[in-house]
């Protein structure tokens, strides 16, 4: 189990394992609006305690998890970002999950966390295939997928939430 990635960097990013001590960020995030009608609406804070501890868990368990994101050059947190292991239609599977902050929208943070976190699953852990999911209406994530090298495998209901579902082999991932 791989557990010494408490804290990352990409380009432009520097990622921290999530802790109870980002608890503040993950309500700024889950009380944001446009952030969550995303990801199925605000949450309370209640709700971001339980998200926040599932995540904690996640390491845990897998070795693995969301780290939480910040502007190597200004310290603004970016977002989240990561793989989890998930239930989808039943099936256990490894999530590449992301969520930014409006005001990183559309500058191509999206795509750096998932790129990061794909190569990430894909070198540190046997993985042979990861997915990654979001509401039918959210196009510009379905787009970082696919500049992630995701490709569309069907349509899902995941949280009582039409989703559609993507799938990246090992064999498919370019370094």
């Amino acid at each position: 189990m791989k557990t010494n990635n408490d804290s990352i960097t990409t380009e432009r990013l520097i990622g921290e394992r999530i802790t109870e001590r980002h608890f503040e960020l993950l309500c700024d995030m889950h009380n944001n609006q446009e952030v969550m009608k995303t990801l199925g609406g605000v949450r309370s804070d209640d709700k971001t305690q339980q998200n926040l501890e599932w995540n904690m868990k996640q390491w845990a368990d897998h070795g693995h998890g969301l780290w939480m994101f910040k502007d190597k050059e200004n310290s603004e947190f970016v977002g989240r970002g990561g793989i989890r292991k998930v239930e989808v239609n039943g099936k256990s599977e490894i999530e590449v999950g992301y969520a930014l902050m409006p005001e990183f929208w559309n500058k191509g943070y999206a795509t750096e966390i998932s790129n990061y976190s794909v190569g990430f699953a894909f070198s540190e852990f046997d993985y042979s295939n990861l997915v990654a999911f979001t509401m039918t209406t959210n196009k510009p994530s379905e787009k970082v997928m696919q500049k992630t090298g995701f490709k569309f495998e069907s349509e899902i209901i995941h949280a009582d939430i039409p989703h559609v579902l993507y799938r990246i082999q090992k064999s498919d991932w370019k370094k």
